[in-house]
């Protein structure tokens, strides 16, 4: 790009991948890469001990993977396992592994800030649910929408950053537990084997 007609030239090559990538995304998608590895950790102000999460996606969010791994110790008791989930066609699927039944449900029959699609929350839901925009913030080196949460009706009262719809970091208390879920490592564009985000067949 030396010249001024290369220039230009190279600026709308960018620019038309740009539009093409951004064609390329389903209705449906969810976040605004294609695909990605989300590795976070959780903190909770009650518990003592290891709780991780690994998300994988791909086709813009509309597969989805999250393995949360968890070894705690509360009240005296001891406590490790790793809940497999995944969100596809509107529905929350999810086990303990090592188990041979678990659950699924519809994400529209409820408001969970963890699993919602964002860029769907109308003004009317946001007034409903007591959320609100508070600007932006910088996380991780990327530029955030954050939304605060104060709903007296459900106890809580949470703050969400999300980048390009994906929520990087949470912040949450009810009835006096704060809980912190942020986002420690997040691989852009990664390759995911479609085995990955079939659902198990023993289950």
């Amino acid at each position: 790009c030396q010249s001024a007609t290369t220039t230009d030239s190279c600026s709308k090559s960018i620019s038309l991948a740009e539009t093409q990538s951004e064609m390329a995304q389903p209705a449906n998608a969810r976040y605004g890469i294609k695909s990605g590895i989300i590795h976070k950790k959780i903190v909770n102000s009650m518990m003592k001990g290891e709780n991780t999460i690994t998300i994988w996606f791909d086709r813009y969010g509309e597969v989805e993977v999250s393995e949360n791994y968890t070894k705690l110790e509360m009240m005296g008791q001891k406590i490790e396992e790793t809940t497999w989930s995944s969100i596809r066609d509107g529905a929350l699927y999810s086990y303990k592994i090592g188990e041979k039944t678990g659950t699924k449900f519809l994400l529209s029959q409820t408001f969970d800030p963890k699993n919602v699609d964002w860029s769907k929350l109308t003004d009317e839901l946001m007034k409903q649910y007591k959320v609100e925009r508070a600007g932006t913030e910088t996380f991780l080196g990327k530029t955030c929408d954050v939304y605060k949460m104060n709903n007296p009706e459900m106890g809580m009262v949470g703050t969400y950053l999300l980048w390009k719809n994906i929520v990087l970091r949470t912040e949450t208390n009810m009835t006096g537990i704060t809980v912190v879920e942020e986002v420690m490592k997040l691989e852009e564009n990664a390759t995911i084997p479609a085995a990955k985000f079939e659902l198990p067949k023993d289950v």
